[in-house]
């Protein structure tokens, strides 16, 4: 390949447009002045200033944003994200979330560069005021969404919406989306995952790059066939953006603890699937720590549609809302009443004590021994099923048949035996999971084990356990 030195910077600048990161990072290991050039345009074009071009061009108005996302933890979200990560111009508003007991400083922000308020039906012409009438309804009746949707935001599931204000300068609109709880439970309940970005004050983060940005993809969450008319436009825009639909994942994926479509284990914003872009601080006030990284989540494959898988952390309040893995809840909030004393002394806040517990979390969730026989288990079977055309689980099936075999796992003293084989029963094809347990406990919840059984029996999924009792 000839040096990045003999080719004209605009074809470059095509070449690497068109290229996912991984490709880019390929790229940029073909020679040293690649490596060189690549620096370069990811320090040009992959920049702070490149994320809000025609939005905020000024460098100072640009570093006013950055530090009051930093003051109230503002998330971009939207059509400016997924722009900026695939390289494309996407006609779309600014849309901004922030829990709604910060908002009122973000609405203020926009007033003061030179946007106008825009009341959608039912709000107060007033900005303050409206605040104000929605703080009262949130009061009287908390669980309240006093939402007036409009079709830009329609196609999100809104449960924790709490409003949306719409402000506008000239040509450009911006939706301030105030949240009940943290702003990332909104993200993490988009349609689909393509839209799962975000920009904080100090960098920029797809969640799911391979599927977004290597293969064109945006796999459905909360959502469940037949799609209504709001979500098939929803998607079919995307789809005109060339993503392709995907309804669940191929089984390897979910069963492979390495994927970032595994139920197996959780995500954390930040980690090893997402792709992260530092953001330089243009700002004049002082950098304030990013603490998204703090939040993980999971997913869950159910029978009707594919949902995220978190609870919020006790934290108190003022502290703004964070999410985590369900699973790892206690764990964290025993941690965190740990440092209670450390808290009130001042020696350490809440929100650097949650990162410092998620990031130890991180490198925890390795299977114990047993556990590890189990996903081989899950592995094996989901061989079986792809080896022989004439049948196919969901994910949702295959998520089951594992949670079967965790409960087995926590009565079985030693390891059981599972033995896994298709059969052919009146023209159809049956899996069937033997399981023997030779030194089970005691205390065994047999309705449970039945039924979760008798629900497999439907997919052709028929399991046989025998136990031995100590």
């Amino acid at each position: 390949m000839e040096s990045s030195r003999q080719l004209p910077l605009e074809l470059l600048d095509n070449i690497r447009d068109n290229l996912t990161p991984v490709g880019l990072d390929s790229l940029s290991r073909t020679s040293h002045d690649f490596r060189e050039a690549t620096r370069v345009y990811k320090d040009r074009v992959l920049s702070v200033k490149s994320a809000y071009r025609g939005i905020f061009d000024d460098n100072t108005e640009l570093g006013d944003f950055q530090d009051l996302q930093g003051r109230c933890g503002l998330l971009v979200s939207g059509s400016t994200a997924l722009s900026f990560f695939n390289h494309c111009s996407y006609a779309g508003d600014l849309d901004t979330y922030c829990q709604f007991e910060r908002s009122m400083m973000v609405g203020e922000w926009f007033l003061s560069h030179g946007f106008a308020f825009a009341p959608s039906f039912g709000q107060a012409n007033d900005y303050f005021v409206d605040v104000e009438r929605v703080r009262t309804l949130r009061r009287d009746t908390p669980q309240a969404v006093a939402l007036q949707v409009d079709s830009d935001i329609r196609e999100y599931k809104l449960n924790n919406i709490a409003v949306v204000w719409n402000f506008k300068r000239r040509l450009l609109k911006a939706q301030l989306m105030a949240t009940i709880g943290s702003p990332l439970e909104t993200i993490l309940s988009f349609h689909s995952t393509c839209v799962m970005n975000i920009f904080t004050h100090r960098s920029a983060y797809c969640l799911f790059p391979q599927l977004t940005l290597e293969e064109k993809k945006t796999m459905l969450i909360n959502i469940q066939l037949p799609l209504t008319e709001v979500q098939a436009n929803a998607l079919s825009k995307y789809e005109r953006r060339g993503f392709k639909i995907v309804h669940q994942p191929p089984l390897r994926s979910v069963v492979n603890e390495a994927s970032s479509l595994t139920f197996l284990r959780p995500r954390f914003v930040g980690d090893s699937h997402c792709y992260k872009v530092p953001f330089e601080h243009v700002g004049k006030g002082e950098v304030k720590p990013d603490f998204v990284e703090a939040n993980s989540w999971g997913i869950t494959y159910l029978r009707k549609f594919n949902t995220m898988y978190f609870g919020s952390v006790d934290l108190p309040e003022p502290l703004p809302s964070y999410v985590a893995f369900k699973d790892d809840l206690a764990t964290i909030n025993r941690h965190l009443r740990s440092q209670d004393q450390h808290i009130a002394d001042g020696l350490v806040d809440y929100e650097s004590s949650l990162l410092t517990i998620q990031t130890l979390l991180k490198p925890n969730h390795h299977r114990p021994v047993n556990g590890r026989a189990r996903l081989l288990t899950l592995a094996h079977i989901v061989e079986i099923v792809q080896s022989h055309n004439c049948v196919s689980y969901s994910c949702a099936v295959v998520q089951e048949i594992y949670e079967y075999l965790c409960i087995v796992d926590s009565l079985a003293v030693v390891p059981p035996i599972v033995d896994c084989f298709l059969s052919r029963n009146n023209d159809s094809t049956v899996l069937h999971i033997d399981i023997n347990v030779s030194q089970a406990k005691p205390r065994v919840d047999w309705d449970e084990m039945k039924q979760r059984a008798r629900a497999l029996i439907e997919d052709k999924v028929f399991i046989k356990l025998i136990c031995v009792f100590l």
